[in-house]
């Protein structure tokens, strides 16, 4: 049985998002420290939220 469209948008957030939290925290780092924690987060979620989005059409099943 083939996992919903909804089901794969959110599985595919959840794997995207450590790699892109990753990312940000390495880019923070490289720059010394020059933003507060929240930022690198933020930034991940957003990142791992569009990625997500566009692997796999969206949340909504009727796209």
């Amino acid at each position: 049985m083939r996992p919903k469209r909804n089901s794969r948008f959110g599985l595919v957030f959840v794997l995207l998002l450590v790699p892109c939290c990753a990312l940000w925290f390495f880019y923070r780092s490289v720059f010394q420290d020059d933003t507060i924690l929240v930022v690198p987060i933020v930034l991940g979620l957003i990142t791992s939220y569009l990625c997500a989005y566009a692997l796999t059409g969206g949340k909504d099943p009727y796209n």
